[in-house]
This record gives structure tokens, C-alpha cells and sequence, in this order.
């Protein structure tokens, strides 16, 4: 199992660009966004897991499909990552970001 990610890297802010903003930026309006999407590292991770399954789109046997990295893929984690009301975004704006940390998963040390 791959480390969580914690910081953008090129290959992600270009999956970004090129192909999340194209089919999602019209559809801020009535979703949540954060302005500093990256700094939010669940994201960084579902943003992450997209680009992989976009990669693996070809004509080989062993790739996947435009429809499938849609219906497993896009169809799957956008709806958790833009949710206003439970999602990781939900305080933020498309003009400002906003933290959502608690001390809810705070634990005591472990014992030596």
C-alpha cells in the first residue's frame, strides 16, 4: 500500500488542469470547493487514486475504459469530495479555504 500523500506533486496539479477542472469547474455552483484544494490531504489522496485510474485508460486488455474510470472513478469520489453538507470542503469556498480539524481523533500516547 502506497503512503498517503501530503503534498502536490506536478503529475497531480496537471491531472488537475487538464482534466478534472474541464468537466468539473461548472459545477462549483451548489458544491463545495476549496480555493486551496491541495492543502486538504484526503483530497490529495481521492485526486490522487483519479489520476491512477486515468491512467490506466487504454486499449489493452489489462486498462480500463472511459466508462468505467467514469462509473468506478469520477462517479465515486466526487460526490463525496464536493458535498457541502459531510464533505472534506465543506467550510471551505472556491475563494477561500477553510479547516475542518476537530480533536475528535485525538488518543492518549501509547504506553512504552
Amino acid at each position: 500500500m502506497d503512503a498517503p500523500l501530503t503534498e502536490l506533486d506536478e503529475e497531480l496539479a496537471e491531472f488537475v488542469d487538464t482534466v478534472l477542472t474541464p468537466i468539473f469547474e461548472y459545477r462549483t455552483g451548489g458544491h463545495a470547493w476549496c480555493a486551496e484544494w491541495w492543502k486538504h490531504t484526503e483530497i490529495l489522496n481521492r485526486v490522487q487514486d483519479l489520476c491512477d485510474g486515468w491512467n490506466k485508460i487504454g486499449p489493452d486488455e489489462e486498462d480500463i475504459d472511459l466508462n468505467t474510470w467514469y462509473r468506478f472513478y469520477l462517479d465515486h469520489h466526487m460526490p463525496i469530495i464536493m458535498n457541502k453538507e459531510t464533505g472534506p470542503l465543506r467550510n471551505c469556498t472556491s475563494l477561500a479555504h477553510g479547516s475542518i480539524r476537530t480533536d475528535q481523533w485525538k488518543h492518549p500516547e501509547p504506553a512504552s
